[in-house]
């Protein structure tokens, strides 16, 4: 196990991979967060932090097991919520111009997907694909600018309102294939 202080960050700079291995914890609750800025982290064991943000397009972050959090943001990169993961992220749950794959169980208290922008000031698309299992969302479900995608073994359950498009007449896009 690995239980850093309250409030304690810890950023992934750079390449390799972190692994945490099945009956692991990586705990940085009750303040802490958790940022990939380079390189990855797989966990097959819990993750705790208040806020997880994956912001480079080279960092991948894949949740096979248990996590937990306020917040869980896909500024660039990827977020693979594997299939037999369970995922509590109490607040929102953003795709801001990454990539957020889902097949397990995932709960959020929103889902907002809306475009980001690259280092060269190129902007890209947020995009939730959920291939399988559930993803339930207590609040609203927002698509600004990107997608959210829903395969025949996946379900959206939203008890919010879903708001496709932003304030500013721009087209989001929600797929059910």
């Amino acid at each position: 196990m690995v239980r850093l202080q309250p409030q304690a960050q810890l950023t992934c700079l750079g390449g390799g991979t972190t692994t945490v291995h099945q009956g692991g914890t990586f705990d940085l609750s009750p303040n802490g967060d958790l940022t990939l800025s380079g390189g990855g982290l797989t966990s097959d064991g819990t993750v705790k932090a208040d806020e997880i943000t994956v912001n480079s397009k080279d960092s991948e972050l894949q949740l096979n097991a248990e996590t937990t959090a306020n917040k869980l943001t896909a500024s660039a990169g990827t977020v693979s919520l594997g299939a037999n993961s369970t995922t509590n992220i109490t607040g929102e749950l953003k795709a801001d111009g990454g990539t957020i794959n889902s097949s397990g169980t995932t709960t959020a208290g929103k889902l907002t997907v809306d475009q980001g922008t690259n280092p060269d000031g190129t902007t890209r698309q947020g995009e939730v694909n959920i291939t399988g299992g559930t993803t339930t969302v207590k609040g609203d479900t927002e698509i600004k600018s990107g997608s959210v995608a829903v395969e025949t073994a996946g379900k959206l359950a939203t008890e919010g309102t879903l708001k496709v498009g932003d304030k500013a007449g721009d087209e989001g896009t929600a797929t059910l294939t």
